[in-house]
């Protein structure tokens, strides 16, 4: 294969994975080759259910539609948090590219806060917690 081949794959990918995160609600925090990865394989998995049902026109749509899928999947396995409602608007506490520093994670206290998840005195709870472990 050509090396330009393989650039636009991954250009491709990229391109598409990102749109398959905007297509998603919510903040879904990823490495640049983790969103790569995601628009590479949808595009291989829904290109290749494209190809059985319709012609090459309509496979981009499906190619589309895989790395959504993969979004999907991603946020409800690996991050553990809803696609719809009040938990796809909460900042994920697990993945890829997350970094956990006690500013970190005192602002999903305060998403989770914001969205009604934590009461505020559970809030103030978990804050102390985590003040008091951080010193």
């Amino acid at each position: 294969m050509e090396v330009a081949f393989l650039v636009g794959i991954v250009l491709f990918g990229f391109v598409l994975g990102v749109l398959a995160r905007f297509a998603v609600p919510g903040p879904d925090p990823m490495p640049i080759w983790l969103t790569t990865l995601v628009g590479v394989a949808g595009s291989v998995g829904g290109g290749l259910l494209g190809q059985l049902f319709t012609d090459s026109a309509g496979s981009l749509l499906f190619a589309f539609a895989g790395a959504v899928v993969l979004v999907i999947g991603y946020r409800r396995l690996v991050q553990g948090r809803g696609i719809t409602g009040p938990q796809a608007k909460v900042q994920p506490v697990r993945g890829f590219g997350l970094k956990r520093g006690s500013g970190q994670l005192l602002a999903e206290l305060e998403s989770l806060r914001n969205a009604g998840l934590l009461t505020p005195d559970e809030f103030e709870r978990k804050k102390e917690a985590l003040l008091a472990r951080s010193s």
